[in-house]
């Protein structure tokens, strides 16, 4: 007996009608090889918003301007310091070339003149971030326009490092920064210049050696010259712990006479503004009404379909407005002005502290780059509110250097061998967004590690987001709110008389950034 077989009921196509088929083929009549359908197929899942869905879940604030300002305070306390431009035994003796403080001249009781300038501007408390590149892009040198001390009064003592004495010779970074003495005066005069200060000291606690004033001869510097005479790009390239916080010299206390009245006072400026702009976002799907009424293989109903798409790439698009956007404004072919909102990864870019992540680095140098972006004069306790987007390859890098597999393959109760020590992941849930958080310890508090598709082929390896000092600010004002929102039939065939439907989804909102010292990017080198 013949078996009917699968080769029978294979490859039955149109050309088995009784009439003229249709030369539309609807593929195999008989075989439905086990085909299915859309909410079961295998789907290539779209790029994550990590930082969009952040931002708009966790920092939501409405503005009623599409140009909203911002506020900024930098607290004074900490920046009561400045570097010792020039020096002698007198105002008119003045040595700007050579760094060497004569130990005969500095006794107790001596007289002792020394010209001070800032790495700030006073109106703001603004300073110089990190640039690992030496790029200039904000960054002011010292003594430059605007950052003259305000803080000096008489009586106050001042505290002013040294390095050992190089004897007229070029200081290396290492020797320029190599702290081993100080001596002390107590401010007796203070003469005012355009951005500098000229301070008549007494000396309290003398030196008993020759010394170099702390700074001088550094970083591409001639010779003994003082840190003034960096190139501001230069100045942007010296660490702040280890080395510009052992060149300044800080008001340390203050010594008046008994029955003495009361000293002078100063004020200060703490405060600086910003703004951003309203952005607008907007995709469409347009499909004519046949198309919509017609049942289709696979997905039978085609504009369900895009329009879940489309909803996608509209997240995508302010997470890119979010990252990349630059503030300021364009023109349209037809003369229109378009406003540009601020993205995180520009505002850093421009603004922010700029690392480098080379093959070469280590957990050690990884390390160093924490201590200076989460120094506790500028960014201190907030290792909890800053989210680290990172792309692929420095995802696993971090893993590696933070003891991934080995460090934490160890017996229970062992410790790790790195500095840097991973503990555990967990899962976030921000609406239809899941994002995967990995907690890695260090010293300087939790790295919140999250994979980011939209760093990819961009140099950038992390991106260090303060999400204290980031809004999202969607347009909400007179009962009309311009958040995200999907308009049905902004075209129909009801309306227009035009056989299709057009639905826009849009968004007019801006991205604020503030504070651009707490937030960090570290570069492909």
């Amino acid at each position: 007996m013949d078996f009917k077989t699968l080769s029978d009921y294979t490859g039955l196509t149109e050309g088995y009608a009784s009439s003229q088929g249709s030369s539309l083929s609807t593929g195999d009549l008989r075989r439905s090889y086990g085909f299915i359908p859309i909410p079961k197929a295998s789907e290539v899942g779209p790029s994550a918003t990590p930082l969009f869905a952040m931002i708009n879940r966790l920092k939501r604030n409405p503005t009623d301007d599409p140009q909203p300002k911002f506020l900024e305070h930098r607290n004074v306390n900490h920046r009561r310091y400045a570097y010792v431009v020039a020096h002698g035994t007198s105002i008119g003796g003045y040595s700007t070339t050579d760094a060497t403080v004569t130990y005969t001249n500095v006794d107790a009781g001596d007289e002792y003149w020394l010209r001070m300038a800032a790495d700030y501007k006073s109106a703001g408390n603004i300073g110089v971030v990190y640039d690992a590149e030496g790029n200039t892009r904000s960054a002011f040198a010292v003594a430059a326009s605007g950052t003259r001390p305000e803080f000096f009064v008489v009586g106050q003592i001042l505290k002013v490092p040294c390095v050992a004495a190089a004897g007229g010779a070029a200081n290396t970074d290492a020797a320029a920064f190599n702290t081993i003495d100080y001596f002390t005066g107590r401010i007796e005069q203070i003469v005012l210049n355009t951005n500098t200060v000229d301070l008549r000291l007494i000396v309290k606690k003398p030196l008993t050696a020759n010394r170099d004033l702390a700074g001088w001869g550094s970083a591409n510097n001639t010779a003994d010259y003082p840190i003034s005479s960096l190139a501001a790009g230069d100045l942007a390239k010296l660490r702040i712990f280890d080395q510009l916080e052992r060149a300044r010299c800080y008001v340390v206390s203050t010594a008046y006479a008994r029955g003495s009245g009361f000293p002078e006072s100063w004020n200060d400026n703490p405060f600086s503004t910003g703004y951003s702009n309203t952005e607008i976002f907007k995709t469409t799907l347009a499909m004519d009404n046949t198309t919509r009424a017609t049942v289709m293989k696979i997905a039978p109903d085609e504009f369900a379909r895009a329009w879940r798409n489309k909803v996608i790439q509209h997240n995508q698009d302010c997470e890119g407005g979010c990252l990349w956007s630059h503030l300021g404004t364009s023109t349209d072919i037809k003369g229109r002005t378009i406003y540009h909102t601020q993205g995180i990864a520009d505002y850093t870019l421009n603004y922010g502290n700029i690392f480098t992540l080379g093959t070469s680095k280590t957990a050690d140098d990884f390390l160093d780059d924490m201590a200076t972006y989460m120094d506790e004069r500028y960014n201190a306790g907030n290792d909890k509110a800053t989210l680290w987007l990172a792309d692929k390859a420095t995802m696993n890098w971090v893993m590696k250097v933070s003891g991934y597999g080995a460090n934490n393959a160890a017996a229970a109760g062992a410790v790790g061998s790195m500095s840097m020590k991973y503990v555990e992941w967990r899962d976030i849930k921000l609406g239809a967004e899941m994002l995967r958080n990995h907690v890695i310890w260090t010293p300087y508090g939790d790295m919140n590690l999250v994979r980011c598709p939209s760093l990819d082929g961009t140099g950038i390896c992390i991106l260090a987001v303060n999400l204290n000092e980031v809004e999202y600010r969607p347009l909400v004002g007179n009962g009309i709110n311009r958040d995200t929102a999907v308009y049905v039939g902004v075209q129909s065939l009801e309306s227009t008389g035009i056989d299709g439907q057009v639905d826009l989804i849009q968004t007019e909102a801006a991205f604020v950034c503030k504070s651009p010292e707490k937030h960090a990017a570290w570069k492909r080198a």
